[in-house]
């Protein structure tokens, strides 16, 4: 599901640069409050993958994991 290629990659670089905003809203759901606790040089990196995209395998565990509330 979501997988990577130039179009999403491209689409999220040209948008996160007109609304950088949004783009740092994103940030915040997948990290942390404090933002300053983070490693910049490693964000880049995660955000350079973004969107990756997983597997429907990989979905179906994490909500096993969910259910069993052992996460």
């Amino acid at each position: 599901m979501f997988p990577a290629n130039y179009l999403a990659t491209g689409a999220m670089r040209l948008f996160c640069g007109i609304v950088p905003a949004i783009c740092k809203f994103g940030v915040y759901l997948i990290a942390d409050e404090d933002t300053t606790l983070d490693d910049s040089d490693r964000l880049l990196v995660y955000l350079a993958h973004f969107p990756a995209g997983t597997s429907l395998r990989c979905l179906i565990h994490y909500g096993q994991i969910l259910n069993a509330n052992k996460f």
